[in-house]
C-alpha cells in the first residue's frame, strides 16, 4: 500500500528458510517434503567435516564404508546417473575424509566406485533419505555447533567446539572432534547467557544432582542461542521421558 502521489519501491523478494533445530524425535523419510528439508539442512555440516570425530587422524572401518556409500548417494541425490569420476568423488567427501592415514585417494574412488552399483536405480529422494539414515546412526548427527572458549582441564585446547544434539552436550577438540567432556540433559538443571564483570558473554551450563550441582561458564557470542536450544532439548526430553513412563504403567 503507498499513498497517492508517491512511487512505489521495487517488489521485493523474501526467502523463507526452515530448519529442524531439536532432533531427539524419529526422521520422517516417508515425506518428500520433510527430505528436502533435512538433506538440505544436514548434508552441508557433513561436507564440511563437521560430523567426523578422527582421533589421530583415524576413522572407525563402518564410517569409511558410510562415507563412500553417502558419497555414491549424494551423486544419485544431485540427479546424475552416472558412476562419479575421480574429480568427482573429491567432492563428494567430507573435507577431512582425504586426510584420514591409511587410506590414499585412488582407494577412496575405488570405494565410492564399488559403492556406485547398490544405489545408482534410486530415486533422488530415495538418495537423500538414505544419506539421512546412514548418518542418523553418527554420534554427532543433528549438532549444532557453538566455538566456545574455556579449558576444561590441563592440556586442553583454549578454543573449543560444543556441539548440542540428542545425546546431550559434548565439548569437543576443535580440530579432532574427539569428545573431551559429555553432560546429557537428564543432568542438566540449567542454561542461560550471563555476562562476566568485564562484560563477556558466557553460556551457563548448571548440571549434575541438585544438592552438588556443577557449574560451566564457555565463553560465546551465541550465548543466548545455545542456552535456548539446550532447554529445548531438557524440556522435551523431560515430556518424552514422562510420556513413556505413563505409557508403562498403563500397560502393567
Amino acid at each position: 500500500m503507498y499513498l497517492p502521489g508517491t512511487i512505489p519501491s521495487p517488489l521485493q523478494v523474501f526467502h523463507l528458510l526452515l530448519c529442524r533445530s531439536v532432533w531427539l524425535l524419529p526422521l520422517r523419510l516417508q515425506s518428500p517434503q520433510y527430505v528436502k528439508l533435512a538433506f538440505g539442512q544436514l548434508t552441508p555440516a557433513y561436507l564440511q567435516g563437521l560430523l567426523l570425530a578422527m582421533p589421530d587422524a583415524t576413522l572407525l572401518q563402518r564410517h569409511l564404508f558410510d562415507i563412500a556409500r553417502v558419497a555414491a548417494l549424494l551423486q544419485r541425490a544431485a540427479g546424475l546417473r552416472t558412476m562419479p569420476s575421480v574429480k568427482e568423488t573429491k567432492r563428494l567427501l567430507p573435507a577431512a575424509a582425504l586426510l584420514v592415514r591409511g587410506v590414499r585417494p585412488t582407494q577412496w574412488v575405488n570405494m565410492v566406485q564399488d559403492s556406485w552399483a547398490e544405489v545408482q536405480h534410486k530415486t533422488t529422494t530415495e538418495a537423500k533419505a538414505a544419506v539421512l539414515e546412514t548418518l542418523h546412526q553418527w554420534p554427532l548427527f543433528g549438532s549444532a555447533f557453538f566455538v566456545v572458549g574455556g579449558a576444561i582441564e590441563a592440556g586442553a585446547p583454549s578454543d573449543l567446539l560444543l556441539a548440542v544434539n540428542r545425546r546431550g552436550l559434548h565439548l569437543l577438540h576443535p580440530v579432532t572432534h574427539e569428545s573431551l567432556a559429555t553432560h546429557p540433559f537428564s543432568a542438566v538443571l540449567s542454561a542461560r547467557r550471563v555476562r562476566s564483570e568485564e562484560g563477556v558473554q558466557l553460556l551457563e551450563v548448571r548440571h549434575g544432582p541438585a544438592d552438588r550441582s556443577a557449574v560451566i561458564q564457555l565463553r560465546t557470542e551465541r550465548a543466548a542461542e545455545a542456552a535456548r536450544l539446550i532447554r529445548r532439548y531438557s524440556a522435551l526430553q523431560r515430556r518424552l521421558s514422562e510420556s513413556d513412563n505413563r505409557r508403562r504403567q498403563l500397560s502393567r
